[in-house]
């Protein structure tokens, strides 16, 4: 079957599943979420057994339900020291636990953030404790990281900003046990510092086989940010960096380029890389 999560004009969240046969399983209205509290949107990853952990925030909370034949208890993710946790990302842990990586942050454009995991079973108890990922930076709060499951029940986190140098990638880990596997908690960078580069717009698979995670971004210059290079690189999950400074996938010059996204081979035998590829400012190509 397949669920889709929305808001309505009042700012609940619903949940609707529709089977194959065409019939509402959790009813035509679906099923409120969160209690009537967050708003606006929800994360949403499907379960084995056919049901949905969805996530959803009031950009000072964050809420976290699981949904199956009946709507589990709403667990509620704060700081009791005024931060705001936001920015909610969900990866599926080993019997359709749910890890949660999000992100403390403070007020206004520029803010000290820090990211956090969490890992909770289908009852709503919490398995893993917070456990903090990266250590606390102050960048744009606009910047917000990504997840990716590893496979092996963890998960991988992902962010560029600018905090110790010029702009990088930098990544994160934790196990089954939501346990940090890369110890500096300021994450592994793609790239050696740089001063005349910035590092930016990661998208990132998992090898389903060594399990690590391969990267792709752009490398554009710090001066006037025009250049675009587009590079790939591999990261183990206990923070090993085994391609040095990457491999150059695409050198576009001045011209635009974007878009950029990866995506593993099922057998571990290798990955696609897309990307555009501007022609000149008006019109561009896709390309592999």
């Amino acid at each position: 079957g397949v669920v889709s999560c929305f808001a309505v004009y009042d700012g609940y969240t619903y949940a609707v599943k529709i089977n194959p046969d065409g019939t509402f399983p959790w009813g035509e209205q679906g099923v409120q979420l969160f209690g009537g509290l967050g708003f606006s949107r929800a994360e949403v990853i499907a379960t084995d057994n056919g049901g949905i952990w969805a996530l959803g925030f009031d950009y000072t909370n964050l809420y976290l339900q699981y949904i199956n034949e009946t709507a589990g208890p709403v667990i509620t993710i704060s700081d009791n020291t005024g931060l705001k946790c936001m920015f909610g990302k969900l990866t599926l842990g080993n019997d359709n636990k749910v890890f949660v990586t999000y992100e403390k942050l403070g007020s206004g454009m520029y803010t000290n953030k820090s990211i956090y995991v969490a890992g909770y079973n289908t009852d709503g108890t919490q398995f893993s404790p917070e456990t903090q990922l990266m250590a606390e930076q102050t960048f744009q709060s606009t910047y917000i990281h990504s997840a990716i499951s590893d496979g092996m029940g963890g998960g991988y986190v992902y962010i560029f900003h600018p905090a110790f140098y010029n702009f990088n990638v930098y990544v994160f880990h934790f196990d089954q046990n939501g346990n940090t596997t890369i110890m500096d908690p300021n994450g592994v960078p793609v790239h050696s510092p740089d001063s005349n580069n910035l590092y930016i717009s990661a998208s990132a698979t998992v090898d389903p086989v060594s399990h690590d995670i391969i990267l792709v971004y752009e490398q554009t210059d710090d001066a006037n940010q025009v250049q675009c290079k587009i590079y790939v690189n591999r990261v183990t999950s206990y923070g090993e960096v085994l391609w040095g400074d990457g491999i150059l996938v695409l050198d576009n010059g001045t011209i635009p380029c974007g878009g950029y996204n990866i995506d593993a081979f099922e057998f571990g035998d290798g990955f696609v890389v897309t990307y555009f590829k501007g022609i000149g400012q008006a019109a561009g190509s896709m390309a592999t």
